[in-house]
């Protein structure tokens, strides 16, 4: 009995080492099968590159002969370098288009780049939504009268003001609106309008357009994606349009998506969050300044800066213009902060509020003149004199005069710094 438990244990480690030796083998198989894998995929990587460099590098070069020739173009249609006949004018004109169109193509494939490698960035300022709006509409109008399409649109009563890159939000709605005038028929209706909601504002376009399938409703947005098109001239692009604008979109904190049907027209959505949201985003990252410099013992500064006659420019200059000369002044104060932990914020249509750790009473007192010299120096459009825009400053510091934000505003608002 003993010798067979001997023989059985003796068994049984042969095909231990049996099992042991054959794992060791596969073991290795799998280490050269993920070297090659590995390299492979730096090889994936690096073709990759290459292509994203050719595609920026091809399209920058391509950019300023297309813009030269199409102002060349433009030149000769105004009779700058002689009379030209009908005919001439028709095939200049066909030939602007297909520039003006490829120039199009060639940003598209830029922006799909510097959004893929993580380098597309944001100017953010405030936006007069409804303004932008009605422009956009407005240069619709001609390209819309050559189809007699119709655009419907709506509006809330009130001011709209959004916290945005305002030229990224433009390239969104007319991403949206040109897709709806290409794809509706002739004497088709568009319908573009915007909704408050209690925490963002949400955009809607819709087409009386072949819509989509259901099946195909999640590759909208994906790349050089085309489908459900009815075919004819004019109607296929490059299938980036789409893409990049749920990119912007996301960028700026919102949400993009579709609804529709097959032959039913289809009705794009996006979301853009309310100014509040910065604010309060704002209001956070102030209090995290100002908790952890209390635990280091050392100064955050504040400085304020009111246009104490918002309401007149307002009166006299009207919204829009209130908006364009407040962000001058926010960009060129801004221009002077250098540190990365500064933060600044337009925080509504006349207050502007900049947080600046590890810096005393004496230097927010110099630097809010430096706020003053930049106002000086600024031409908002419109404006005759600078004299006009009479702004307060204020300048409160932490932890000696205060140590929570609503006190130190408070007292900054008390404050008179030059």
């Amino acid at each position: 009995m003993e010798s067979q438990e001997i023989n059985d244990i003796k068994e049984l480690n042969e095909k231990l080492l049996a099992q042991k030796s054959a794992l060791e083998v596969t073991n290795k198989a799998l280490n050269l099968l993920f070297k090659k894998l590995e390299a492979q995929n730096a090889e994936l990587l690096k073709v990759d590159q290459l292509k994203s460099d050719f595609v920026s590098t091809v399209s920058h070069e391509l950019r300023t002969p297309l813009a030269i020739s199409i102002e060349g173009i433009n030149l000769i249609l105004d009779g700058i370098v002689g009379v030209v006949s009908p005919k001439q004018k028709e095939l200049l004109i066909t030939s602007r288009d297909n520039l003006v169109r490829l120039t199009s193509i060639v940003n598209d494939l830029l922006d799909i780049q510097k959004i893929e490698a993580g380098k597309m960035s944001l100017k953010q300022s405030l936006v007069d939504v409804k303004s932008v709006v009605l422009k956009l509409v407005e240069s619709y109008k001609i390209i819309l009268a050559k189809r007699k399409q119709e655009l419907d649109l709506k509006l809330p009563s009130e001011d709209i003001l959004l916290y945005a890159d305002g030229d990224k939000i433009i390239q969104v709605l007319n991403n949206l609106l040109n897709n709806a005038h290409k794809f509706s028929p002739d004497g088709g209706a568009i319908h573009l309008e915007v909704l408050l909601n209690d925490h963002e504002i949400l955009f809607c376009v819709k087409d009386t357009g072949p819509g989509f399938s259901q099946e195909n409703k999640e590759k909208l947005f994906q790349k050089f994606q085309q489908f459900d098109r009815t075919e004819g001239p004019g109607i296929r692009g490059t299938g980036l349009g789409l893409s990049i604008s749920k990119a912007l979109v996301e960028l700026h904190g919102g949400k993009i998506w579709a609804e529709g049907e097959l032959n039913q027209g289809a009705a794009f959505y996006f979301t853009l969050p309310k100014h509040q949201f910065y604010k309060e985003k704002f209001d956070r990252l102030f209090d995290e300044t100002l908790a952890s410099a209390n635990l280091k013992g050392s100064d955050v500064l504040l400085i304020v800066m009111v246009l104490v006659n918002a309401q007149k420019i307002r009166e006299k200059y009207g919204f829009m213009a209130l908006v364009n000369m407040m962000n001058l002044v926010f960009s060129s104060c801004s221009s002077l902060l250098t540190r990365p932990d500064d933060i600044k914020i337009l925080y509504d249509i006349h207050t502007i509020y900049f947080v600046l750790p590890k810096t005393d009473k004496v230097g927010g007192r110099a630097l809010a003149h430096k706020f003053q010299d930049a106002v000086l120096q600024c031409r908002p459009e419109g404006l005759k004199n600078t004299s006009e825009l009479q702004f307060k400053f204020g300048v409160s510091v932490s932890p000696t005069e205060a140590q929570k934000r609503e006190e130190l505003v408070k007292k900054a608002f008390l404050d008179n710094a030059v």
